[in-house]
């Protein structure tokens, strides 16, 4: 537990405004609400997400929210520039950078990723805090990932947990749930007060995770999730190693390799900006970023392709 001198998440409140956006009705029911975390790495991988999206769902109302702590006025520009060009609308929620960073650089040294991991990964955990209070549903989404295909059917479905989630690939840690694509019920998080969870659990053990959010909020979910098929996060060393998955089948990798909706560049050689990325469809999100690369202009943002980033 935190001691007292410990600074408190329950002090950082998401800006009054918010409470007046996005009111969830009026045919919120036929809309999806998407939440990202992000710093200023994931700005052109998380455009390319959003384009990706319309191309596939040309008449689905979507909300986008977008939550972070470093994006620049340019960035923040040539986000309201994409979404405008596909008809979603955006709001962001700007977040102090501290305490998350406390979280991510305590006694990490000894993870090769802790460099590549950002911080801002763990506001998916404090959701509840930071999202309008009428939002009664949200897909929490990474920006490594493009959707291949129609997503209405998320609409009907009815989860018998507060998340909803694919089970995560078959290494270590397969007993959970993957963090990348999340179907969350806002309404039952707010009841069992996640962030005030998250929030004592990060200041006490943080320093021993192995991941930001996804461990984070499988410790703190334990069982209540409810499994979506492998379509909904479909990572490919699912097919890599699926001699060994016990979640699904080898039907349902195959089925879901070759029909997926999400495609989520999760591992860190198959980042599709990488020059020599593993991934079979590294092209898909290259011709997507590149869609996009005339509203750019006159701005300055960091393109992970340009830098050679390693994120993960």
């Amino acid at each position: 537990m935190p001691g007292s001198g410990s600074p408190r998440l329950a002090h950082i409140e998401a800006p009054v405004a918010l409470a007046a956006i996005a009111p969830d009705t009026d045919g919120a029911e036929r809309r999806l609400n998407f939440v990202s975390a992000i710093d200023r790495n994931y700005v052109v991988p998380w455009s390319a997400m959003i384009d990706s999206y319309r191309d596939h769902n040309p008449t689905l109302a979507a909300h986008a929210f977008i939550i972070h702590y470093d994006l620049t006025p340019d960035d923040i520009t040539y986000l309201e520039r994409v979404c405008r060009s596909v008809n979603v609308e955006l709001h962001f929620i700007r977040i102090p950078f501290y305490p998350f960073a406390l979280f991510s650089t305590r006694r990490r040294k000894n993870l090769r990723t802790r460099k590549t991991m950002s911080p801002i990964a763990y506001a998916k955990a404090f959701i509840d805090r930071f999202l309008p209070a009428d939002l009664k549903r949200a897909v929490l989404i990474d920006a490594d990932i493009i959707i291949a295909d129609d997503m209405s059917e998320l609409l009907s479905l009815q989860p018998e947990h507060p998340l909803a989630a694919v089970t995560n690939i078959p290494r270590k840690h397969h007993h959970q749930f993957n963090s990348g694509f999340i179907l969350a019920d806002l309404d039952r998080w707010r009841e069992m007060r996640i962030s005030d969870i998250a929030e004592r659990f990060l200041f006490a053990y943080s320093d021993s995770l192995h991941s930001h959010d996804q461990q984070t909020l499988n410790l703190i979910f334990g069982a209540r999730w409810s499994k979506l098929p492998l379509k909904w996060n479909y990572v490919e060393d699912y097919h890599r190693l699926r001699e060994r998955s016990t979640a699904y089948s080898r039907e349902e990798i195959t089925d879901a390799r070759e029909r997926p909706v999400v495609i989520h560049y999760a591992i860190g050689t198959d980042k599709p900006w990488l020059p020599k990325s593993e991934h079979p469809r590294a092209s898909l999100y290259r011709a997507y970023a590149q869609k996009l690369s005339s509203l750019r202009e006159s701005l300055s943002l960091n393109d992970p392709a340009d830098a050679k980033a390693t994120n993960s």
